[in-house]
């Protein structure tokens, strides 16, 4: 049961965290490929290159406000496949970013 319920979180993750997922490791620049959040919580975790799985308490300031861009990303994607896109403004999004890995100021 134990394997089917993670087989079942890895492969059936709600389209915003699958499209956060995306944003995130290249956000990270590939230090974490994947987020996923449990059937029986709300809780979110992320797993790095090397399969180590973190929770939220786990991870510095600057890569929870990196996870959170990209679950913002991820819902602004989602959305707009179903309605009219709209403006989006956003102040001092990268403020607390972790300094190694700014990588969206380059892109």
């Amino acid at each position: 049961l134990g394997k089917a319920r993670k087989k079942y979180e890895k492969e059936r993750q709600p389209a915003v965290i699958k499209a956060a997922e995306e944003i995130f490791s290249h956000v990270t620049q590939g230090s974490y490929a994947r987020i996923f959040k449990p059937m029986d919580s709300d809780d979110i975790f992320i797993v790095d290159e090397n399969e180590q799985v973190k929770g939220l308490l786990e991870m510095s300031r600057g890569t929870r406000e990196q996870l959170y861009l990209a679950l913002r990303f991820g819902l602004i994607e989602e959305y707009e496949k179903r309605s009219e896109p709209l403006p989006l403004v956003m102040d001092d999004i990268f403020v607390n970013f972790d300094s190694f890995k700014n990588s969206f100021y380059a892109t």
